[in-house]
């Protein structure tokens, strides 16, 4: 899926997050890392998690 610039600046004006939101959601993400990397944090492995918790 590719997303515009312009696509992605709308998306960003129509969401609810805010300061306190994006800091759960990145701790939630951190506390998530080892189980969907299943430990090894290789870059490759880091992308896929990453890309699980926010696609």
């Amino acid at each position: 899926m590719i997303i515009t610039a312009d696509e992605l600046r709308q998306s960003r004006k129509n969401s609810a997050q805010n300061a306190d939101s994006v800091r759960q959601n990145r701790a939630y993400a951190v506390g998530e890392l080892p189980k969907l990397t299943g430990g090894n944090f290789s870059h490759e492995n880091v992308i896929k998690a990453n890309r699980m918790l926010n696609v």
